[in-house]
């Protein structure tokens, strides 16, 4: 009796098995003319998802371009691979996306496995720059291309903290703690990265990320503002080109004031910047192609602006 009970503890004890889906958007998605809302399928990683029903079909989208949430559970073995297929159109049903070629449409592919006792967080965010471009069932588009759709391990969910994407494999790392080290090809045009403490970071080519976007930075909001994830970067004096870094080595949390400088900050959430629709969240550049950041996201902010 007592080690039936002992037994029933610990297994009550575990965490759940599941994948937590949060899909975003940079699109005005209030505006139904141009927004027909979003489809989930899960299945297969590689198989035509479409061909069945859908986990969900949802309308809804807020004016900061969140969808919501969603967990997926796993149907029999705790550490099956799961194909997750989310489609948005914008010019006709979600539905029917895949019979017209995604025209008028985006779809955002991702292959991944579960893990045993373990919430994983798994953003996807449908962006203007993939709008027509379907990709092949292997494949999924970031930044306007087609690149593969495996995640290799998404992050364990920390609860109640805010997480950072840490390169291009599907790690994201705590805020605090053991957080992202980046180590930066600016060659290839990639990213990759590492949890660990920021004390670790300090090699030639690392980038300490301390935030990825303005979320993760609520803790330091005022009356005065909102706070945001700045960067620390260099440019080249000699050609005034403020917003076009020749290196970068941190982000981290400034609280709201009046800026002097032009500055950067990260927008991995992909919403408006500061004003508006006007003023916009874009893909991370360098000079002469050379991006210091690869496959992130941030604002040119002008001086004085809020």
């Amino acid at each position: 009796m007592l080690f039936l009970t002992v037994a029933f503890f610990l297994s009550a004890c575990r965490s759940s098995t599941e994948i937590v889906l949060k899909i975003s958007t940079n699109l005005r998605c209030t505006d139904k003319s141009q927004w027909h809302g979003v489809a989930v399928y899960t299945g297969e990683p590689g198989a035509p998802l479409e061909k069945k029903w859908p986990t969900l079909v949802t309308p809804e989208c807020d004016g900061q371009g969140n969808v919501g949430s969603l967990v997926i559970a796993p149907s029999s073995e705790d550490d099956d691979l799961i194909g997750v297929r989310v489609v948005a159109g914008l010019t006709r049903q979600p539905e029917d996306c895949e019979e017209a070629g995604y025209e008028g449409c985006i779809v955002a592919r991702r292959a991944l496995r579960y893990s045993p006792h373990r919430s994983l967080e798994l953003k996807v965010q449908l962006t203007s720059d993939c709008v027509d471009l379907g990709c092949d069932p292997d494949h999924t588009c970031l930044t306007g291309g087609c690149v593969g759709s495996e995640v290799e391990e998404a992050a364990p969910l920390p609860p109640g903290k805010p997480s950072v994407r840490c390169g291009d494999d599907g790690v994201r790392c705590a805020t605090t703690g053991d957080v992202c080290c980046l180590t930066v090809d600016m060659s290839a045009g990639t990213a990759h990265g590492a949890c660990g403490p920021s004390a670790s970071c300090d090699g030639p080519g690392t980038v300490l990320l301390l935030c990825d976007d303005d979320s993760d930075c609520t803790y330091l909001d005022n009356a005065d503002g909102k706070a945001m994830c700045l960067l620390s970067y260099e440019y080249d004096p000699g050609t005034n080109e403020f917003w076009d870094p020749i290196s970068v080595t941190l982000s981290a949390c400034v609280s709201a004031h009046t800026r002097k400088v032009a500055e950067i900050k990260l927008c991995q959430d992909r919403q408006y910047c500061i004003a508006g629709p006007d003023d916009t969240c874009g893909p991370s550049s360098g000079v002469n192609g050379m991006n210091p950041l690869p496959n992130y996201y941030w604002c040119q902010l002008k001086p004085g602006a809020f």
